[in-house]
């Protein structure tokens, strides 16, 4: 058995990396990568492990690069968001939040439903403080606010 250009036995060389990267790309499947790499070198010796292992590394970096630096997603867009949170919350979705984070602006309370932007304190449970009058006075401060 020649193992030549293999570092270790089942080890990949750099130029089948490569390979099982753009196939994994192309949504080929394990077996028939691994066919196609003992196709091109009769002595190779992977197994359909090494291949499985080979495409969870890289589908793995593919994943780390799509992040940005402190965690941003920079491949999110409106087309592939998929806007969960706006269809079935009326919430901002992940690609609105995103577009709000990178460019440093406030979310508008207008892009949020009613419901969500609704302060209800009709039935607010009395805490007990030394200073209760001063907290009465803080709710009904927002109880004005709110009713406007």
């Amino acid at each position: 058995m020649f193992m030549e250009g293999h570092a270790f036995a089942k080890r990949l060389t750099e130029d089948e990396r490569r390979m099982v990267e753009d196939m994994t790309d192309n949504d080929v499947p394990p077996h028939n990568i691994l066919l196609n790499l003992k196709i091109q070198n009769e002595h190779n010796v992977s197994t359909i492990d090494t291949i499985y292992e080979a495409r969870e590394k890289y589908r793995s970096q593919m994943h780390a690069e799509s992040m940005g630096k402190q965690g941003k997603f920079q491949n999110i867009t409106e087309a592939n968001c998929g806007c969960k949170l706006r269809r079935t919350c009326e919430l901002v979705c992940f690609h609105e939040i995103l577009v709000y984070y990178n460019t440093g602006r406030q979310i508008p309370l207008e892009s949020i439903d009613t419901f969500w932007r609704r302060l209800e304190v009709e039935n607010v449970v009395p805490v007990t403080r030394n200073d209760e009058s001063a907290f009465d006075d803080e709710v009904d401060l927002l109880k004005k606010s709110y009713n406007k």
